[in-house]
């Protein structure tokens, strides 16, 4: 071999070994510096404000491994939940919390840097198509502000042991390290630990003020229950024409004077029943605290509704002026109402008025405030928890345009709602319409106007008595005296004279000028309490047409709410107000008097002992 050969080969050998060298030491070197180097750097940095945000969307696996999302959005300044059919959201002040806990969030520690360790630390994205371990999948939150343009999106993971990489610190002594997390971007492959004061949720009833009334059971003063039942009779053997029946059930009607007084039952015997208490308390607080579990919409025409609060056709002109779009606009009303246990009939009572009948009877109550609630049921609702909050179908579009039939979107279908029925005796959620009047009869009676005083008719020839001043009583007082003594002095000689004088002194009034007299005073008395009534008359009057304006006002507030929507209610409320007479209703104890005819049993008297008994 050359000197030449030599050389290349060693040249090689040297390249080769430096190349290996060189290979070594970058295997050696510690993982993605770029990783550690973001620690302490703010997850978003655009985001600095939460009045920036227009909408909020929380995606996560429910127990089963199904993919929920919840979004939240502000839509003319109202938030509103675009996947709940657009249902107001209510809990302003956690959407505030949320936004506010993400201004300025760092990255704390890094936790993992490679997608395998996903798994591990509960950070896999929920809306990715291999998610489906609720246990590995996390929470994602996206935020956005008006134009749609990202703010903040990332994922959530598990939650830290309080002791976790911290060198078994105190939990007890800094409480940040129970609210720590792993939290990974959603565009970023590494986890970080992070601390958070956020509670992300995907259950609607998380978002909204879940409290279907919003009352108080002190502010009721009325309650009837009506427990008919809505029955389909068909007319003809196919089934095409049916009837309904109203089926008579229980009715109880309770009424009280005021929020703090007792109860009291049409019909009841007070001789011989008693109320009993805590079970009507009972009742009434479940009544002021039923609970929303889902929401579905209302069919509209041009976003109005077609049947008003008082069941009365909203008159929309432009729907009257064409026949086949009406039509069409009350067949769907009138299916809509059908397929959710509900009916539009006649009153009996009144055939010009319609009355609202259900599948399940009705609850109505009076407040206070002078207003009546209608609570009508309707069919049962069953199913997961989405069917409960917006039917299986998971449809969130508007309601259908009749007249334009190329706007029609898809409508939540009763049916579809609806599962096999469970089986007997399961607690069932329940379809509830509301509705409220005004009824100015629960305020109380209205102010009685007082009626003002008759003024004494003087009799014929009347004059006043004439009124001395006191220099001129003093002065008839001392002649008095005077007289007096000089009569005294000859009291035998002047006796009738005296008497005489006396008569001319002391001439009696006419007896019809002092009743007038006497009159005129108890009229001058009488007409200053009237006065005075008068007065407390005025502000009662103007204090009851205020309550009367402000009740009118809650009043379209309420129907305004409760007017486009369905409600479902949670079945374990309504297991409770399935009740009967006696369940609020006892005997009255009898007294107890001892045997017929018997004297009354006396104690037995102490025993006496004698001296001599011991002899």
């Amino acid at each position: 071999m050359n000197e030449a050969a030599k050389t290349t080969g060693f040249v090689l050998v040297a390249g080769l070994m430096l190349a290996l060298a060189v290979l070594t030491f970058w295997a050696n070197q510690p993982p993605q510096i770029s990783d550690f180097s973001n620690v302490g750097q703010p997850f978003f940095e655009n985001f600095s404000g939460g009045n920036q945000a227009e909408s909020l969307e929380v995606f996560a696996l429910d127990a089963a491994g199904k993919q929920r999302q919840f979004s939240v959005k502000k839509s003319n300044g109202l938030w509103t939940i675009p996947s709940h059919y657009n249902y107001p959201a209510e809990a302003a002040e956690r959407l505030a919390s949320t936004a506010a806990s993400l201004i300025g969030l760092t990255r704390e520690a890094l936790a993992g840097r490679l997608p395998s360790e996903h798994e591990r630390l509960g950070v896999v994205d929920p809306t990715s198509d291999a998610a489906s371990d609720p246990e590995a999948a996390g929470t994602r939150l996206v935020l956005k502000d008006r134009t749609g343009e990202v703010l903040v999106d990332f994922i959530v993971g598990k939650k830290l042991d309080a002791t976790a990489d911290r060198g078994g610190a105190d939990p007890f002594k800094d409480k940040s390290l129970q609210t720590r997390y792993y939290v990974r971007r959603s565009d970023e492959n590494q986890t970080y630990q992070v601390g958070l004061q956020l509670e992300l949720s995907t259950k609607f009833t998380d978002w909204i003020d879940e409290r279907l009334l919003g009352i108080e059971s002190r502010q009721l003063k009325t309650l009837t229950v009506d427990q008919y039942e809505l029955r389909e009779q068909a007319l003809d053997p196919l089934g095409q024409q049916v009837r309904l029946t109203m089926i008579p059930g229980t009715i109880l009607e309770f009424s009280r004077e005021n929020g703090f007084g007792p109860w009291n039952l049409a019909g009841m015997n007070a001789d011989t029943e008693t109320m009993d208490a805590s079970k009507i308390n009972n009742f009434t607080n479940t009544v002021t605290g039923l609970k929303i579990a889902g929401v579905r919409p209302k069919y509209r025409y041009e976003k109005q509704q077609l049947l008003t609060a008082d069941l009365k056709l909203n008159r929309i002109p432009e729907l009257e002026q064409n026949p086949e779009a009406f039509e069409l606009a009350l067949t769907k009303m009138q299916q809509e109402l059908s397929e959710y246990g509900f009916n539009v009939a006649p009153n009996p009572k009144n055939q010009e008025e319609l009355m609202l009948v259900s599948e399940q009877g009705e609850l109505t109550f009076g407040t206070e405030q002078g207003i009546r609630y209608y609570l009508n049921f309707g069919k049962p609702v069953t199913g997961d928890e989405a069917a409960i909050e917006i039917g299986s179908s998971g449809s969130s579009g508007q309601s259908a345009d009749p007249a334009n039939p190329a706007a029609d979107k898809k409508q939540p279908d009763a049916a579809t709602d609806q599962v096999p029925e469970p089986p007997s005796g399961a607690i069932k959620n329940r379809y509830v319409m509301i509705r409220v009047v005004a009824d100015p009869t629960l305020l109380g009676p209205e102010p009685t106007q007082p009626v003002e005083p008759k003024k004494p008719e003087p009799p014929a020839g009347y004059t006043p008595a004439v009124e001395k001043t006191p220099e001129e009583k003093a002065a008839a007082e001392k002649a008095a005296a005077e007289k007096a003594a000089a009569e005294k002095a000859n009291a035998g000689a002047q006796e009738g004279a005296a008497e005489t004088a006396k008569s001319d002194q002391d001439t009696p009034r006419d007896p019809a000028f002092v009743a007038h007299d006497q009159a005129m005073a108890e009229y001058e008395q009488l007409k200053a309490t009237y006065e005075l009534d008068q007065l407390k008359y005025a502000d009662e009057v103007k204090a009851r047409q205020e309550q009367i304006k402000t009740t009118e006002t809650l009043i379209r507030e309420l129907n305004e709410r409760y007017g486009a929507w369905f409600y479902v209610v949670s079945g374990d409320d309504l297991s409770s107000l399935d009740v009967e007479r006696s369940d609020f209703v006892q005997p009255k104890a009898a007294p107890d008097l001892g045997q017929p005819g018997a004297a009354p049993s006396l104690p037995p008297r102490p025993e006496i002992r004698f001296d001599d008994d011991e002899k």
